[in-house]
């Protein structure tokens, strides 16, 4: 009798919840304990025991994106099913002390095997089967992880402009109701390749020196398109989810570089092959990805652009996100009209706070106030009445 309230029913659920959603945890869990009732030969007590918990948990799991969710997920796990121990026995008059305290220690042992089940599933899933889970994220997200570290010594300017493009996608993100975890996390990877070549990229450059001026159009695509296959290998050896690898392969579709219409002017239309500068893709094949490639392109040209109104920085991202729609770069991401407006809406707020006006400070005097052997400024002296 005690084995069938020690079965950790509660695992199934949370695992699908945090893999595929709340909702088709919640059902799964449903039609798992209709198959526990039948086991069980109809008792009412053990049915609900295996429903309730299980979704106590759900709910209590929340997004998951810490450990400590899971040890709040298992004690609410054991607060429930002890909830349900005490509500079918306490009025049986069979029941002895010694029974119920057994019930309880075995409602309380659920919870916490449940817990710990989950959470060694989930880094089962990640790792083996290639699932990213929202504690996969939120471990990507730290900004010691070695690709994160090396791109801040090695290209600090794609660095800070992975920070922004990660900032405009993630609440992007979550005005549409899209994985806001992912795309932050897809948009801090999705330059880590640039960081072979640094400075052929223009955030990393010191003004007036840029190296493909000394290079052909060929040669100068060719090291701007290979930033994105480095990144993808880079990403490889260090084990990424195939989701944040997504993100580097699809954050520039296969968009044709300005290096094209370059080459054309030099030699001429019919001795160039479009495809030598055309990244290599996918298109973008997720909202989140879409997003990233978005957000790339936008914060990269208000950058260059600066603008000084807000009137600007929308003219900006219309530009950017109808350029993709006519290129067709988002034919594949499911992003609807109505979705992209309510990108646009955000992309604009914020990057109002990238480009805020800043207060004027008076400029410093023509000639500094004398300073004592202390560092400290002398007072003016009054003039001697003598």
């Amino acid at each position: 009798v005690v084995l069938a309230f020690l079965f950790p029913t509660a695992t199934l659920g949370m695992l699908i919840a945090v893999g595929l959603g709340a909702q088709l945890g919640l059902v799964t869990t449903t039609l798992f304990v209709v198959f526990i009732a039948i086991i069980a030969n109809g008792r009412v007590d053990v049915t609900i025991y295996h429903l309730f918990g299980p979704i106590v948990a759900i709910l209590a799991l929340g997004k998951a994106e810490r450990v400590n969710s899971f040890l709040l997920a298992g004690l609410a796990t054991a607060a429930a099913n002890a909830a349900v121990i005490l509500i079918f026995r306490l009025g049986d008059p069979t029941i002895d002390m010694l029974g119920l305290g057994t019930l309880m220690g075995a409602s309380l042992a659920n919870g916490a095997i449940s817990g710990a089940l989950t959470l060694m599933g989930l880094f089962l899933l990640g790792y083996v089967f290639d699932i990213t889970t929202s504690l996969q994220l939120v471990e990507l997200s730290r900004p010691n992880h070695p690709l994160l570290v090396g791109m801040l010594r090695a290209a600090p300017g794609t660095y800070q402009h992975s920070l922004h493009v990660a900032n405009l996608a993630e609440q992007a993100a979550q005005r549409i109701g899209a994985n806001t975890m992912l795309v932050r996390v897809g948009a801090l990877f999705h330059d880590i390749g640039k960081t072979r070549r640094p400075e052929h990229f223009v955030e990393n450059q010191i003004k007036g020196i840029n190296p493909h001026d000394q290079l052909s159009p060929h040669v100068s695509a060719r090291i701007i398109i290979d930033h994105v296959t480095n990144g993808d290998e880079m990403a490889g050896r260090h084990r990424l989810p195939s989701a944040i690898r997504a993100g580097i392969l699809e954050h520039h579709g296969t968009t044709v570089m300005y290096q094209y219409e370059k080459a054309v002017e030099e030699t001429g239309e019919a001795e160039v092959e479009i495809g030598d500068f055309t990244y290599p893709g996918p298109k973008p094949q997720s909202r989140e990805t879409a997003l990233l490639m978005l957000a790339d392109g936008c914060e990269a040209k208000a950058r260059a652009d600066n603008p000084s109104a807000a009137d600007e920085i929308d003219d900006i991202v219309r530009f950017m996100i109808n350029r993709r729609l006519r290129q067709g770069q988002l034919d594949d991401s499911n992003l609807s009209l109505t979705d992209l407006d309510t990108v646009r809406e955000s992309f604009v707020n914020t990057l109002k706070g990238f480009f805020h006006s800043r207060l004027q400070y008076p400029s410093a005097p023509l000639q500094e106030p004398p300073v004592d052997t202390l560092g400290t400024p002398k007072q003016a002296e009054l003039p001697s009445s003598e």
